[in-house]
């Protein structure tokens, strides 16, 4: 006998959905900074307003994922589990949500003075059996730009979840899976301290106030041990990672991850990668990089990939010297 779909005809009805925040927030250099030390970036592009002034981009940008977490101050009011109100939800019994993975590209840099405006998409619905049981899977497409056009997009994956029962174990306390093995990294290794003041910095410096990351007795309730990071944190550890590596003549214009373990205070990641593949075209060279996340117990709780663009000929290296 067939059994009946998780999808329903309310769920299968908001595919096509669309919201639009047009001229929702103005750029302020301490959104960025305090951004910035969030994630523990203090590259002196988003800090140093005179530094930032002798460089390519004639004053201070914006750490490349800020723009996809500035949406949440641009709403008034906010859910019982501390996200927007207007946010994608799925009715009951699917109210348990984890973030899948991002897609980002970036266009331009964020200044201070940028007017956003953003559109957000269901893109896509469908279910899939997992290994803790079915899941619904919805894609939202994101697009952001500001007052002189496109900045960036986000492909976001959402997984829906039933409800975790008292007599089940708790499959989304798993920390990863075993690491690949992988030639030695090309750059340098980024290492992160998770702690709870950070994630703190980080829902402030956002306004995403979602409890499962503050309010432990709330995150167990939907299934974890403990509070956990917003995954989108471990995007701007890969971003810092590249840009890092790349050195200020480079320019970051893609980069995806996958969420495959959770990280929790007290986790210790490491970030690195390597080049994939190196394509001269004109005066200008693309690097394909594949990056990855371990937890201090050598798990890969995140993979993920990059494209740069260089001068061509250009060593990563030598820009950053």
């Amino acid at each position: 006998m067939a059994r009946d779909s998780l999808i329903t005809a309310e769920i299968r009805a908001l595919a096509g959905r669309e919201v639009r925040f047009p001229n929702c927030e103005e750029i302020e250099k301490g959104m960025i900074r305090r951004f910035a030390l969030a994630v523990g970036d203090l590259n002196p592009l988003y800090l140093d307003e005179e530094y930032a002034r002798r460089s390519r981009y004639r004053g201070l940008i914006a750490p490349p994922t800020f723009i996809f977490e500035m949406y949440y101050s641009t709403v008034a009011e906010l859910g019982e589990d501390g996200s927007p109100q207007w946010r994608f939800r799925l009715p009951p019994p699917l109210e348990r949500m984890v973030r899948g993975g991002n897609e980002y590209t970036f266009a331009r840099p964020v200044r201070p003075g940028d007017v956003l405006s953003s559109t957000w998409k269901v893109a896509d619905i469908y279910e899939r059996q997992g290994r803790t049981g079915r899941m619904v899977i919805v894609i939202v497409e994101a697009s952001f730009t500001n007052q002189r056009g496109e900045l960036g997009t986000n492909r976001e994956t959402l997984i829906f979840l039933p409800p975790v029962s008292p007599a089940e174990d708790r499959p989304m306390a798993a920390v990863g899976r075993p690491a690949p093995e992988l030639p030695a990294s090309e750059l340098p290794p980024l290492v992160k301290k998770i702690t709870k003041v950070r994630m703190a910095m980080y829902a402030a410096a956002t306004w995403d106030f979602n409890r499962g990351h503050y309010d432990r007795e709330f995150a167990q309730g939907r299934g974890f041990p403990d509070v956990y990071i917003d995954g989108q944190v471990l995007g701007a550890y890969l971003a810092q990672l590249v840009t890092d590596w790349m050195g200020e003549g480079g320019s970051l214009k893609r980069l995806g991850l996958s969420y495959r373990g959770m990280v929790f205070p007290g986790d210790t990641v490491t970030c690195g990668g390597r080049v994939s593949r190196r394509i001269d075209v004109g005066d200008e060279s693309r690097l394909d990089l594949e990056l990855w996340i371990r937890n201090q117990h050598g798990q890969e709780v995140a993979p993920g990939r990059a494209a740069v663009m260089l001068p061509a000929g250009a060593s990563p290296r030598s820009l950053s010297g």
